[in-house]
């Protein structure tokens, strides 16, 4: 938690300050952003000036830049260790690192500076010693062996036969600014040429641009022109077949839906008249066996009349009597049984014929909703037929289905439509 404070407030003090630093000895500025970047800055100048001075004494040049940067580098230390504790103390610790850094003289030498490299690249502590001394500490005596004498040759041809060479260039660059005018008159003239050739080129290319932009503007309303003229052409007849088919479709919902909705009646009149077929098969079989008994009992009671009272008497007493009424309910349960079964076989296969009737008539009514023949009355007579009464002919007054008096006009529809 400490330490998230710390970089918290490292952060918001070093934000009040503006921090530019001179990379001496050249006149390159460095914007310092953070405390971070401050910080791995100075890091990297104590690393870098410790190792050229190496074991050099407090008094030698390298020595003392070494020295500079460690005493900034302390001081940013302090700033950390006190970051949490006591920051008015971390805080005037953090303003004399930055006034250290800031110095534009020596010993607030750079690394990165022509100067930091030249010293590092001579490769010897003591040639570096004497040349950094020559260079930035000229009163001081450094000559005590040859390598510092190599040092100060080294350093004198850095710095003063650069300058020597410069000023014989300045020379040589003003010996040579006649001759270097006279050839840009040439060349001006030569380009002047240039630029006039080229502008007429120029003209003639921006003619020429004109004239294809021209021409493919033309072949481009041309042939917008067509393809709108496709574009509608084609938009009708796709609009028209859209219209067509969704007339379609919309045919075919409805047939659909027709089929839908008499199907199941339509299965249930054949279910309907399959049964009533059988249970007329059944009271037929009924009628046809109770008629055979029938006979087969008067065969035998004229077969055997001899035996019966009033027969073999020839006069009415009580015994005749009795045998006559026997006679006549034997008779009359046949006659009752016999014609009960043949009135259900006759209302059974009347119920089959009616539900035949209507199953046709169904898919009468469907093949209509096909042809696109069926209007809204034409439906209502063939739904009057489809769920009208149907008659059983037990009692008296029964008839066969009734078909509704407008069903001529129907079959003449499908006369006209096949």
């Amino acid at each position: 938690m400490s330490e998230v404070l710390t970089q918290d407030w490292l952060k918001a003090e070093f934000e009040t300050k503006e921090v530019v630093i001179t990379l001496f000895p050249s006149e390159i500025k460095k914007k310092i952003h953070s405390f971070e970047e401050f910080e791995a800055l100075i890091q990297s100048e104590n690393d870098y000036w410790s190792k050229l001075s190496g074991n050099s004494s407090s008094y030698n040049t390298l020595y003392r830049i070494w020295n500079h940067y460690s005493g900034i580098n302390n001081n940013l230390n302090q700033v950390r260790s006190y970051a949490a504790s006591n920051q008015n103390h971390a805080s005037s610790c953090l303003l004399n690192a930055i006034t250290q850094a800031s110095i534009n003289y020596f010993p607030a030498v750079h690394s990165s500076t022509k100067e930091g490299q030249f010293l590092y690249n001579l490769g010897n502590p003591e040639r570096s010693e004497t040349a950094a001394s020559y260079l930035f500490d000229p009163n001081s005596n450094r000559i005590q062996n040859i390598l510092n004498i190599q040092g100060i040759i080294d350093a004198y041809f850095f710095r003063d036969v650069k300058k020597q060479l410069k000023r014989d260039t300045n020379q040589f660059v003003d010996s040579e600014a006649a001759s270097i005018e006279a050839l840009k008159s040439n060349l001006t003239t030569e380009v002047d040429n240039i630029i006039s050739t080229y502008t007429n080129k120029k003209e003639e290319l921006i003619s020429e641009i004109d004239t294809r932009n021209l021409e493919l503007n033309t072949l481009k309303s041309e042939q917008e022109n067509t393809l709108n003229k496709l574009h509608d052409t084609h938009k009708e007849k796709l609009e028209s077949m859209y219209i067509s088919q969704e007339n379609h479709f919309s045919e075919l919902d409805k047939e659909y839906r027709e089929n839908i909705k008499l199907s199941a009646p339509a299965q249930y009149w054949a279910d309907y008249s399959n049964e009533y077929s059988i249970k007329g098969d059944k009271w037929r079989k009924w009628s046809i066996a109770t008629s055979i008994i029938f006979l087969i009992f008067l065969t035998a009671l004229l077969l055997s009349g001899s035996n019966l009272y009033f027969v073999s008497n020839n006069t009415l007493n009580i015994n005749a009597v009795k045998d006559a009424i026997l006679i006549t309910m034997i008779t009359s349960i046949f006659v009752y049984f016999i014609r009960l079964f043949v009135k259900l076989t006759t209302s059974s296969y009347h119920l089959a014929t009616d539900a035949k009737e209507r199953e046709q008539l169904t898919y009468v009514y469907l093949s209509l909703v096909r042809e696109k023949g069926v209007a809204d009355s034409d439906r209502a007579i063939v739904l009057q037929a489809l769920f009208s009464r149907s008659d059983t002919g037990l009692l008296k007054g029964d008839s066969s289905p009734a078909m509704p008096q407008d069903f001529g006009s129907l079959i003449n529809k499908i006369k006209l439509t096949n």
